[in-house]
């Protein structure tokens, strides 16, 4: 856990890290009225989450935040729970930005009522993960997209986006941003046609 009962910080700058334990979390347990806070940034290297039994929390308790730029790649077999627990304290936000590539089994809001949201710029999302199919990734997250666009790299899987892309100012896929999309025998379909 990254920010059990305080402030917590992963940075990773290069090499390997395997996380095998059960529900990861980011924004942990309060103490009292103070919620906890979680980091991970990684700039480089590949943080990899093994276990398929539940959820990695970007935000259980409190805040959680996940930051990848660089040469940096979070990959998690399990889901990306944004939000986890009902509070008015917990938000879940993920930045992928600056070459930084984000492999997911999946990505959805939880039950908290702070914001969800998913920032990319020059990033990339990959799905991954047993599953032929990513249906309704970021289900429930604001998915927004800055100046340097997103690369979405479907890995041979049928994946849909929940909802539109958008750029900063939630305008619909705004025409000076760049969209590649990299099939590799897939496909790729926003559910409400916002692509």
């Amino acid at each position: 856990r990254w920010g059990n009962w305080g402030y917590g910080l992963m940075r990773q700058t290069g090499g390997t890290c395997v996380s095998s334990g059960r529900r990861p979390s980011m924004g942990g347990q309060a103490n009292g009225s103070v919620f906890g806070m979680g980091v991970l940034d990684i700039a480089g290297g590949t943080f990899t989450q093994t276990d398929t039994g539940t959820f990695f929390c970007l935000g259980e308790h409190g805040p959680g935040y996940l930051s990848v730029s660089g040469s940096g790649v979070f990959h998690s077999d399990i889901p990306l729970n944004f939000a986890v627990y009902e509070s008015q304290q917990v938000e879940g936000r993920a930045v992928v930005r600056d070459g930084g590539t984000l492999e997911v089994s999946d990505a959805y809001a939880g039950a908290g009522q702070g914001s969800k949201t998913a920032y990319f710029s020059n990033g990339i999302l990959r799905p991954c993960g047993a599953k032929p199919m990513a249906v309704d990734f970021f289900r429930g997250v604001q998915t927004s997209v800055g100046a340097g666009g997103i690369t979405v790299d479907t890995c041979g899987k049928t994946l849909s986006l929940s909802g539109p892309l958008v750029d900063a100012v939630g305008k619909l896929k705004a025409s000076n941003l760049v969209h590649r999309w990299s099939f590799n025998g897939g496909s790729l379909a926003d559910s409400v046609g916002g692509l």
